[in-house]
C-alpha cells in the first residue's frame, strides 16, 4: 500500500508564499509539516506501507495541486491513500475529514467499489482522530458518517476531485482555538495527530489484506 502525505499550502507554483492561516506567530503549514513528518517517520517503519511526503528536493507532491494529483494518479493504485494535511481556522472544536466520494479518473460514479473504499478509509481515519485527540469529527453533508462529502462549490472540492485512489483533506484541529493551539505548540497534538494517521494507515492496510476490496 502507498500513502501520500501532502503538505497543504506549501510549495505551490502559483503562490510560493502561501502558508495557510496564521495565529500567534505560527502558520497552519508549520504545524501541518510537523505532524506530517512525524507520521512519515512512523510509517517508514511499516514494511508493508510505502510512504511519500511533500519533498521539493525530489519534486514529489509539490507544485500546484493539479500537479500533485497527476503525480498520485500516475504512481498510485485504486487501493492507495492520499491525505492533504491542513489545520482549520475559525475557533471551532472539531476535526474535519473531507473527500469527493465516488470519483474515478474523470467520471463520477455513484455506486461502485471506490465509494466503498473511500468511505471505509475515511471512517478509519475519523475513528483514530477521535481516539488519539479526544475530539469529535464533524460532517456537513446529509449522511450519518463522519466524512464530509464535498460538492462542487464547497471549499476543498477542487483539491481532492478526480483522484485514482481515496483522497482526503485532513483538518484535525483549529490553529486559533486556544486549547488546540497550546496542544499543537507543546507537541502533544503533533504526536497525537501523527499517531492517528499512522494507526489509520495500518488498519486500512489490514482491511485491504483481509479482502476489504476487490484487489
Amino acid at each position: 500500500m502507498k500513502v501520500a502525505l501532502d503538505i497543504g499550502h506549501l510549495y505551490k507554483d502559483s503562490n510560493k508564499d502561501d502558508k495557510g492561516a496564521f495565529y500567534q506567530g505560527f502558520y497552519e503549514a508549520d504545524f501541518a509539516l510537523m505532524y506530517a513528518k512525524k507520521a512519515y517517520e512512523l510509517l517508514k517503519t511499516e514494511h508493508s506501507i510505502e510512504v511519500f511526503i511533500s519533498d521539493p528536493t525530489k519534486n514529489i507532491l509539490v507544485g500546484d495541486y493539479w500537479k500533485r494529483r497527476n503525480w498520485v494518479n500516475q504512481n498510485f493504485n485504486e487501493n492507495d491513500l492520499y491525505i492533504q494535511c491542513h489545520l482549520n481556522s475559525g475557533k471551532g472544536n472539531y476535526a474535519l475529514i473531507m473527500s469527493v466520494l465516488g470519483y474515478l479518473d474523470d467520471k463520477i460514479i455513484s455506486q461502485n467499489e471506490l465509494t466503498k473504499i473511500e468511505t471505509a478509509y475515511g471512517q478509519i481515519l475519523s475513528n483514530n482522530t477521535m481516539k488519539f485527540l479526544g475530539i469529535s469529527v464533524k460532517d456537513f453533508d446529509e449522511s450519518k458518517d463522519t466524512i464530509w462529502n464535498l460538492k462542487e462549490g464547497d471549499r476543498g472540492y477542487d483539491i481532492v476531485k478526480k483522484f485514482k485512489c481515496p483522497a482526503f483533506i485532513y483538518e484535525p484541529a483549529f490553529i486559533d482555538n486556544v486549547i488546540h493551539f497550546s496542544l499543537l505548540k507543546d507537541g502533544t497534538w503533533i504526536d497525537a495527530i501523527a499517531k492517528a494517521i499512522w494507526k489509520s494507515c495500518i488498519e486500512i492496510n489490514q482491511w485491504i489484506q483481509s479482502g476489504g476490496t476487490k484487489k
